[in-house]
């Protein structure tokens, strides 16, 4: 089973479940009195989540997030990579 994190919605809807590999980097977002994470996935796909770019640093990291849970964490570090936060392996 891959690695999958299950985050909060941006706004209202029903929680996000992301395949923590298919994450390539992440910014903060925010809009109309809603902030989250923007995620850039591979094949240029862009998802909104409700939870922090440190939340999804700590799913990536393997940490359990405290509003969500990770399944089968794997280790991953990010850092800072030409101005964007990156996943490295």
């Amino acid at each position: 089973m891959s690695n999958v994190a299950v985050f909060k919605p941006y706004g209202f809807g029903d929680r996000v479940y992301v395949v923590l590999a298919t994450i390539v980097w992440f910014e903060p977002y925010s809009s109309n009195n809603n902030s989250g994470t923007k995620l850039h996935l591979v094949d240029d796909v862009e998802l909104l989540i409700g939870d922090s770019p440190g939340d999804v640093t700590r799913a990536i990291d393997g940490v359990a997030l405290s509003s969500s849970n990770t399944e089968h964490p794997r280790p991953a570090t990010t850092e800072w990579v030409g101005g964007k936060r990156e996943r490295r392996a």
